[in-house]
């Protein structure tokens, strides 16, 4: 799910946004890792 999320992102956003678009993406990682490792 989230790699989806991160190329609809990565399609979706215009070159200047992008690298916002990726810190994001880096912040919901770590966010969501705790929970997927259980």
């Amino acid at each position: 799910m989230a790699k989806r999320a991160r190329v609809a992102v990565r399609v979706a956003w215009p070159k200047g946004q992008k690298a916002k678009a990726k810190a994001c993406a880096k912040k919901h990682l770590k966010q969501l890792e705790p929970l997927a490792h259980g």
